[in-house]
């Protein structure tokens, strides 16, 4: 009489193993998958601060070989993808998918002229845009 409870209960436990074990392997293909992506996002990101830091390098070149006031007199949102002031909107760098701007605002700061330069470089991923910005302010030496 007890072999009549049992039968079948085998293939009830081999479902529920296989059951579970699908399971385990679809999370961990999940979890590959998402840190392929975060580490292809951190690489994009990280080449974007490249394109961003250079874009400051330049300027700072041009405030080097520009009296100040021409520069203190520059003004406003420019695409710097080519690394010339050129006007917005601003075409790819290169070949990459990376854009480059940047906004200059002059100021008075304590009865200093003091110019503000923040780079923005815009990329898309996925269906988002996404963007990595850095600034720095120069005055006259």
């Amino acid at each position: 009489m007890t072999n009549k409870l049992y039968r079948g209960q085998a293939i009830v436990e081999i479902l529920i193993a296989f059951a579970v074990a699908v399971i385990a392997i679809v999370g961990l293909a999940q979890i590959a998958t998402k840190s392929v992506a975060n580490a292809g996002a951190a690489k994009r990101s990280a080449q974007a601060t490249v394109y961003a830091m250079e874009g400051l390098e330049w300027i700072t070149g041009e405030r080097d070989t520009t009296d100040w006031q021409t520069f203190y007199a520059r003004s406003g949102a420019y695409c710097i993808s080519g690394l010339t002031w050129a006007s917005l909107p601003c075409g790819t760098i290169g070949t990459t998918e990376y854009s480059r701007s940047v906004v200059v605002t002059p100021a008075i700061v304590n009865s200093v002229q003091q110019v503000t330069a923040a780079v923005t470089v815009t990329w898309t991923e996925g269906t988002r845009t996404a963007s990595v910005s850095q600034t720095s302010k120069f005055s006259p030496y």
